[in-house]
């Protein structure tokens, strides 16, 4: 079963959240629309969602988890953070996508995107390290909810966790859509 652009709740739990940080290009102290920001010289990063890593969590290794997120400001890309830093080894992560919710566990479709780091749609984070994803092109509104689908094909016996979650998060094993 895959997780589709309608998936219901399959898998849901409310979970520990995976550590990773939602970065925004955005213009500091503007009203601008999100359209407005590309190619904008003043436009800068800014941490729009933050999950601090906390603590070793349970091995995620061949699942798909779709976490959906509260930003807090607008902006015309995006970049995701993703942290092993209690990780026991390195974790692969990937593909990884990222879409404006819909509903529940549901995206907007024509708004689904691939992330890559370095140009690649998998990426493996060494233990105790981060990865930054590219810059993804997605006008996101102010205040938006952005779900954020990682396939974990392998990884380590621990995963690094934000442990006082209150986020939904959904759950499938395998490779349940995050590669579409």
């Amino acid at each position: 079963m895959s997780m589709s652009h309608d998936s219901p709740r399959i898998g849901l739990r409310v979970a520990r959240v995976i550590a990773a940080t939602v970065i925004v290009a955005a213009v500091a102290g503007s009203s601008a629309s999100t359209g407005s920001l590309q190619g904008r010289p003043d436009a800068v990063w800014v941490a729009a969602w933050g999950a601090a890593p906390d603590s070793p969590g349970p091995s995620i290794a061949g699942s798909t988890v779709r976490q959906v997120v509260r930003t807090s400001i607008a902006g015309s890309r995006v970049r995701l953070r993703f942290s092993n830093l209690f990780g026991s080894e390195p974790i692969t992560l990937g593909p990884v996508r990222v879409a404006l919710q819909a509903r529940a566990g549901a995206i907007q479709p024509s708004s689904d995107r691939a992330v890559t780091f370095g140009g690649a749609r998998v990426v493996t984070v060494s233990r105790g390290q981060d990865a930054l994803s590219d810059p993804v092109n997605l006008a996101l509104p102010a205040l938006a909810h952005l779900a954020v689908t990682v396939h974990v094909p392998e990884g380590a016996d621990a995963s690094t966790i934000h442990d006082v979650g209150h986020q939904t998060a959904y759950f499938l094993r395998g490779d349940a859509g995050a590669g579409n």
